[in-house]
């Protein structure tokens, strides 16, 4: 099982800090890790000025003053991380994405627990988005539908042992390893293992005997990929119709406290992959979810594609 000693959190003091936070210590605190709150100032001069220092000279005391005003923010927010949580606090200034991926390689942080604020548009473009693609670790995001109660407070609706993880399957290398780094984490955990695969719609689906191989075939591969050991605590299920909608059905349907997957991986249809399904869960998703970037798919598992 992979060790978690270091948890870090961005956070920005929006809506979204106080569950993000919440979130991040109790995963903390269950994965036995130190927890470490981390917040960017603005990255610098506007874009129209070349002359750096000039900035920063007419600026210095408006610099001075946010960086007070923020750490004493930052303090605040240590005071909400429940008591028994090792917690200490980062405050950067540069590009946030630069500087989130700087933070977590020095730590190094073995995981990120961050909010996301929605799609990236022209007036927002998504620090989250660009984070489980570059993070050098597996990055926990939550967002604004999330519902946080079976993870911050004791079962209300379910016991621990009905609830799972939700690993979509795709039989690619990325998605195999998913399934590893999860097994690893259900060794300390109550919790099930449900593996979905999903068939996108197709002209050739339309055909009753080719749907039914089809689904005969995904089920075996499925069940080849139940780990050992955990036999009695996987299920699995074949799913046809938009992978991203089917996966959230899933989610939902089974209550999963998490969903996990893999980022895709930059390349050349890196936009198209990125922008249909892994945008799809991330944004859509009403519990939270846990990408593990190429860095770490790339080099976790020993299983080949079946």
């Amino acid at each position: 099982m992979t060790k978690f000693r270091t948890v870090l959190c961005p956070i920005d003091f929006s809506d979204l800090t106080e569950p993000t936070v919440q979130l991040a210590a109790a995963t903390a605190r269950r994965l036995g890790a130190r927890l470490v709150l981390h917040h960017n100032l603005e990255s610098g001069p506007p874009e129209f000025l070349s002359v750096r220092w000039m900035w920063s000279e007419e600026h210095g005391e408006d610099r001075r003053g946010q960086v007070r005003e923020r750490s004493a923010r930052l303090a605040e927010a240590f005071e909400r991380v429940p008591e028994g949580v090792p917690c200490e606090g980062r405050l950067t200034r540069g590009s946030l994405d630069r500087a989130t991926v700087e933070v977590a390689s020095r730590l190094p942080a073995d995981l990120i627990v961050m909010g996301s604020h929605g799609w990236s548009d022209a007036s927002h473009r998504s620090l989250t988005e660009r984070m489980i693609m570059a993070a050098p670790c597996p990055v926990l995001t939550v967002g604004k539908g999330c519902d946080l109660d079976q993870l911050l407070e004791p079962p209300v609706r379910r016991p621990a042992a009905e609830l799972g993880f939700l690993v979509p399957i795709d039989f690619t290398p990325d998605s195999l390893a998913v399934v590893d780094f999860a097994a690893g984490m259900m060794v300390a955990m109550p919790h099930r293992l449900h593996l979905v695969h999903v068939i996108p719609p197709s002209p050739a689906m339309d055909d009753p005997r080719v749907r039914s191989a089809t689904t005969e075939e995904r089920h075996r591969r499925l069940a080849e990929l139940v780990p050992p050991g955990l036999e009695d605590r996987t299920f699995f299920e074949v799913r046809e119709g938009e992978p991203a909608g089917e996966i959230l059905g899933a989610a939902d349907a089974g209550e999963a406290l998490f969903i996990l997957m893999p980022a895709a991986r930059p390349g050349l249809f890196r936009r198209v992959l990125f922008g249909g399904t892994t945008l799809g869960v991330l944004h859509g998703s009403r519990c939270p979810v846990w990408f593990l970037p190429p860095a770490i798919t790339m080099g976790h598992g020993s299983r080949q594609a079946l």
